[in-house]
């Protein structure tokens, strides 16, 4: 069976699943198994839960972001970088 028409049946038999009885579930999953060939546990957690969720991929920064370096004089300002003997500002 394609993944079209396994959400559609999942989709048509979940909300009767749920308001069943224990024994109207059990036959409810036998023949929900039967008919997609899931193993057990799996369709009783489809058809407590519903499908599982599809998560977008997160695209990692592009490399050419964090290229640039700080101007040096910038760096001196904020007291980075140079041998530490040098004033932290810029004598006016």
């Amino acid at each position: 069976m394609m993944r079209q028409g396994k959400q559609e049946l999942l989709k048509a038999v979940r909300p009767g699943y749920r308001k069943a009885s224990k024994r109207e579930k059990s036959r409810i999953l036998d023949e929900y198994v039967a008919a997609i060939g899931y193993n057990r546990k799996y369709a009783i957690h489809l058809l407590r839960n519903g499908p599982p969720i599809q998560h977008r991929s997160v695209t990692p920064p592009s490399v050419g972001l964090f290229k640039e370096k700080t101007p040096i004089p910038y760096m001196r300002v904020l007291g980075v970088g140079g041998t530490g003997l040098e004033p932290a500002t810029p004598s006016v």
